[in-house]
């Protein structure tokens, strides 16, 4: 593995390759002119390993050029967690979390890749809010591409369901009205500090759903993210010859559905409530981005709980996606 020290050092060149990434396309020049300046070239060959699963260490990489994957080893073979190639962002799960590695990262061709300090990027984040911003919105991208990539790793070793719920219906639940005080202490739960929330309470819409209704379904449209205020949720999904198999029980505090505030795609599973009625707090793209505007602190907070909340969902799918393989003996 070849590297290059890195340092406060001017870099035209991968400048104008960092404009040309999709996931960097929040950054605004200077910003943007930071992060190449953060940046350290690394090369990898054919089969070389950027790092193994279980290794300590948060610094994140950029593909500029070359595939890898992202595996581990298990008693019936070599299971493929992520498929990676240009413009795509690894290692940030580790640098949200602080948490080892989930799988070894290895070059299948010529891998040319910009790589990140972790304790760099955390001092400027600390002194550059705008840098922040942008760069958490970065993370929230990339790691709903890999949550959406486990949900297809999981289709290849399940039969599809032979019949869904009607996509497209209406799931709108009860409208119902929720002082601020409430929402903010909902938001707190969810681990978001009390002081900067007033504005984005005052965004949420409250709904109230009947035991065992629809939130959304598998193949629904994605049009706003929630949040628990009370009761519980079941996200899951229908598998040929098993039924529902629950992914996770959600209560007060926790968040769902968010990857519709990044891509348009439709709903990977089904949400609903669950045992009895549930309280719903929800947010759409639109007024988002209102609040980013309005409060950049508040956004910034908001956007990294839903980091570190796709980097949970990640690591438990990764968990799953290895244990059903294993189960099923695939290889």
């Amino acid at each position: 593995m070849e590297t290059h020290p890195p340092g406060a050092v001017e870099r035209p060149e991968l400048l104008a390759e960092l404009r040309s990434v999709r996931a960097f396309r929040h950054f605004t020049d200077e910003p943007l002119a930071t992060l190449a300046r953060l940046a350290e070239p690394v090369t990898l060959g054919p089969d070389q390993a950027l790092y193994l699963e279980g290794d300590d260490g948060a610094d994140f990489s950029l593909v500029l050029a070359g595939h890898l994957e992202m595996a581990r080893e298990t008693p019936v073979g070599r299971q493929v967690l992520v498929r990676l190639g240009p413009g795509d962002l690894l290692g940030e799960v580790s640098f949200i979390d602080g948490l080892s590695r989930c799988g070894t990262v290895v070059a299948r061709e010529l891998l040319r890749l910009a790589r990140f300090s972790a304790s760099a990027v955390r001092v400027r984040v600390a002194a550059d809010p705008p840098f922040a911003l942008a760069l958490h919105r970065s993370f929230w991208q990339s790691l709903a591409i890999k949550v959406r990539q486990a949900n297809g790793l999981m289709s290849e070793i399940l039969e599809a369901p032979t019949s869904r719920v009607a996509p497209g219906l209406d799931r709108q639940g009860e409208r119902i009205e929720l002082d601020a005080g409430s929402k903010v202490a909902v938001l707190a739960d969810g681990g978001l500090t009390a002081r900067e929330l007033a504005t984005l309470a005052l965004t949420l819409r409250a709904e109230r759903f009947g035991a065992e209704s629809f939130v959304f379904a598998e193949g629904d449209p994605g049009e706003a993210l929630y949040i628990v205020a009370d009761g519980q949720v079941r996200i899951s999904r229908r598998l040929q010859g098993i039924g529902e198999e629950a992914l996770a029980i959600l209560k007060r505090g926790d968040v769902f559905g968010e990857l519709a505030l990044i891509d348009d795609r439709p709903r990977s599973a089904d949400a609903r409530a669950h045992l009895g009625p549930c309280t719903l707090l929800s947010i759409n793209r639109r007024r988002l981005e209102e609040v980013v505007q309005i409060d950049r602190e508040t956004g910034l907070q908001f956007l990294q709980l839903l980091c570190r909340i796709l980097c949970r969902r990640l690591r438990a799918m990764n968990n799953q996606l290895v244990a059903w393989r294993v189960m099923a003996g695939f290889r």
